[in-house]
């Protein structure tokens, strides 16, 4: 059976379309996918569940992004993923979780959470107060968000993170309880220093000059005294 120029050159182009949409297929298909796993305190009657888009799941449900996360009271939610990270949500704390190979992003609405991203790993945690962001993603960057009352608290404890810009290192909190620790008020607070630093010198300066001005007039007074007779 005999195929004409045009039936081959249709097939060759079939074949070459086919190879390659493959390599989207296939990378569609390992999409990342996350694993949860449920922490409670069941001395105090915690939940076995969480509830992720709208339904009560448990421990070793498959996550998959976007996934609307809400823990009860006294029970946690750890999503771990493969070459990116892990995010433990707090109790009683709500977030919305989007991520990807190698990224980690968010609506962070409620409670606490902890995220440890893992080298080379992007991070775009929002809140009501801003944006936390990678600094420096060549290392790993574990932090914890603590959200009361919409204002925001971010505690580093290994790399470094950006807030609304401001560079948070290993072992800040901000903004921190102790205005001397915080890190967007040490610059501020070592001007203000200088400052303060000047106006006593000046202060004491002028002081100084007076003493001698006031030492000087009470010695001229004491010239003239001597020369009067203490008996009239």
């Amino acid at each position: 059976m005999k195929y004409s120029k045009y039936t081959i050159f249709s097939l060759l182009l079939s074949l070459g379309l086919f190879f390659s949409v493959c390599p989207n297929v296939v990378h569609a298909q390992e999409k990342l996918m996350g694993e949860l796993t449920i922490e409670n305190n069941a001395s105090v009657g915690g939940d076995q569940f969480i509830t992720l888009n709208g339904e009560r799941v448990v421990s070793g449900r498959s996550v998959m992004s976007p996934a609307d996360i809400e823990t009860p009271v006294q029970t946690a939610a750890k999503i771990s993923l493969p070459k990116t990270g892990i995010i433990k949500i707090s109790p009683a704390s709500k977030m919305n979780l989007y991520f990807e190979n190698a990224s980690i992003s968010g609506d962070f609405l409620k409670g606490n959470m902890t995220v440890d991203a893992l080298p080379f790993t992007k991070f775009n945690i929002l809140t009501p107060e801003g944006a936390i962001t990678a600094s420096d993603v060549n290392n790993e960057n574990v932090f914890v968000v603590n959200l009361i009352d919409n204002k925001t608290q971010v505690n580093v404890l290994a790399g470094e993170v950006l807030f609304n810009g401001i560079l948070v290192i290993a072992g800040q909190t901000y903004p921190a309880q102790n205005a001397d620790a915080d890190p967007a008020k040490k610059n501020n607070n070592a001007g203000g220093a200088n400052s303060n630093s000047l106006i006593y010198i000046v202060l004491g300066a002028a002081g100084a000059a007076a003493l001698i001005a006031a030492l000087s007039l009470s010695g001229g007074g004491s010239d003239n005294n001597s020369n009067v007779s203490p008996i009239r």
